[in-house]
Order: structure tokens, then sequence, then C-alpha cells
């Protein structure tokens, strides 16, 4: 992600893309913790989230 974010060029790509991987530690802590609705809950919100990196990075 940081490597389409950089040839992206732009802050918000970069931040995008910060807010992505944000969700994915959120993912691995509520796995760790075996709580299967919060992870549920944050890959939801990795998805949106990922929609918009792209949408962002590729347009």
């Amino acid at each position: 992600m940081n490597n389409v974010a950089s040839i992206a060029g732009t802050k918000e790509a970069a931040a995008a893309a910060k807010t992505v991987k944000q969700d994915l530690n959120d993912i691995n802590a509520a796995s760790q913790r075996k709580d299967s609705a919060l992870c549920i809950k944050a890959a939801g919100k990795a998805a949106a989230d990922l929609e918009k990196f792209v949408k962002i990075a590729f347009k």
C-alpha cells in the first residue's frame, strides 16, 4: 500500500493507507482476544476503508 500511495503522490492517499493499516491491526487485536464480533466489525471497516483507498489512489 505504501508503494501505491507514493505513486499516487497525495497526502490523502497516504492517510487512507495508514487508516487501512490501522484497520488490519484492529482485526489482529480482535483475533488475538478471540472476539469474533469485534473482528467482524473491524473487518467491515477495513473493507470500506480499503475501497476508499483504492478510489483515492487510482483516480
